[in-house]
């Protein structure tokens, strides 16, 4: 029983969560309801926090926040600051199992297999870390594998003496999902000692949706453990994680999901709760998986309370068949618009294996290799925000410089013209 000192704080705490969620409602009853809001303008302006200036055509890296998650999100903060130690001792372990719960609903997946990560690459190394290879075992990346998590199965290598990685090597253009299986049956058939392969659900580099589940299935087959990055799939595709039955699967909230930046989760099959730690250990330690996950230290998890209202608000703005039915038409326009203007082409992927959100246009450049880097530095990317106030993300393929577009809600195809027109304007087209 709680401390007669505490039920006054309690009782705020618990009005806390009510009062966020007022702040939702409130903003559902001043505002045109999300279920009628146009998508492209109109959302922008009542939604979203971009400066008016600013031309948004780069989603897929960080995302954004509306403003009655990011407000909810706020309430969260200014709650714990009005009374720490009851927030954190109370309140915050309802708020996430809370979060949790609405998670797993959005997943398909078993609230007890489901933790929070603050991204994709935290649940990919926690993972790679916890396990025990031995002398030769090799781990299987790709050319569509996320730098970072090539780079982690390289530190990996480096700390157990004798592991490998194994680089695939997949080309374009591509016809099929069959190409992309048979890529990986003959590596797993020819290469016994690969124990796990790092897989992504849509590639970042290439916007490229793969046959996840036919994946699995597949390296399992070869005795293989499959680490699915998904971070890019929440609220892109359908997820139902029990059913696809991967070893580890990891994705964002914050790119597709609306929560705010440092919301992910990891969902671990059953089979290696035992296995999987957390990079940081701390008082839970040898506890249940959820626990070991769950406070680490004084780490600002109010990202992870926002869940349920960020989910809530995809929900409201139509779910994914609402989304969809605005994004990819937008996209296939302006796909072709840029090619049209460019002089250039989509990347050569069938339309079933593309991202509903994004595509990849070539970019009218004809750097050498080794000029790709240089020429698109940070420095580049900044001075092109900054006279033209277009965010993008080039990426390489093959030794092309490509543009990856990447649209949400908001976006508009006055957008995407000025993309296209900022372009043109660097290459000396125009």
């Amino acid at each position: 029983m709680l401390p007669k000192q505490f039920i006054p704080l309690v009782t705020v705490s618990t009005v806390g969560i009510g009062v966020a969620m007022v702040i939702y409602l409130r903003r559902k009853k001043n505002r045109k309801p999300l279920s009628q809001v146009q998508f492209g303008s109109e959302i922008r302006k009542q939604e979203f926090m971009f400066y008016d200036d600013v031309i948004p055509c780069n989603h897929g890296s960080f995302g954004s926040v509306p403003r009655r998650v990011f407000d909810i999100r706020h309430r969260f903060l200014q709650e714990y600051e009005s009374s720490p130690d009851v927030f954190e001792s109370i309140m915050k372990p309802k708020y996430y199992e809370e979060a949790r719960l609405a998670a797993a609903e959005f997943l398909g997946a078993k609230p007890d297999n489901l933790v929070f990560v603050v991204n994709a690459t935290t649940g990919i190394n926690a993972v790679l870390k916890s396990l025990m290879l031995d002398k030769d075992d090799k781990i299987l990346v790709s050319n569509l594998t996320y730098p970072a998590m090539v780079k982690t199965a390289q530190d990996v290598r480096q700390g157990a003496d004798g592991t490998k990685v194994v680089y695939m090597d997949i080309k374009f253009p591509i016809s099929s999902n069959d190409d992309i299986i048979e890529y990986y049956r003959d590596i797993l058939s020819s290469d016994p000692s690969i124990k796990i392969a790092i897989i992504d659900h849509i590639t970042s580099s290439t916007a490229m949706v793969l046959p996840v589940k036919q994946l699995i299935q597949l390296c399992h087959q070869f005795g293989v453990k499959v680490m699915v990055d998904g971070a890019h799939a929440p609220g892109q595709v359908p997820l139902n994680l029990e059913d696809l039955n991967a070893d580890y699967y990891t994705g964002n909230f914050h790119k597709w999901v609306y929560t705010p930046r440092g919301c992910a989760f990891l969902w671990i099959h059953p089979k290696h709760h035992d296995t999987v730690k957390p990079l940081i250990t701390s008082h839970n330690y040898k506890k249940s998986l959820h626990k070991q996950f769950y406070g680490q230290a004084t780490r600002d998890e109010s990202t992870f309370l926002t869940t349920p209202s960020a989910i809530q608000f995809y929900k409201d703005i139509g779910g994914m068949e609402r989304i969809h039915g605005y994004t990819s038409s937008l996209l296939e326009w302006g796909m072709t618009m840029l090619c049209e203007a460019w002089g250039t082409e989509t990347l050569s992927v069938p339309v079933g294996m593309r991202a509903p959100c994004m595509g990849l246009v070539a970019l009218p450049m004809n750097y050498k290799q080794s000029d790709i880097i240089s020429q698109w530095s940070p420095s580049v990317l900044l001075d092109m925000y900054n006279k033209y106030k277009v965010n993008t993300a080039p990426v390489e393929v093959q030794g092309r410089l490509w543009c990856r577009v990447s649209v949400n809600v908001y976006t508009t195809k006055e957008d995407l013209i000025k993309l296209r027109d900022a372009i043109l304007d660097i290459s000396g087209n125009q």
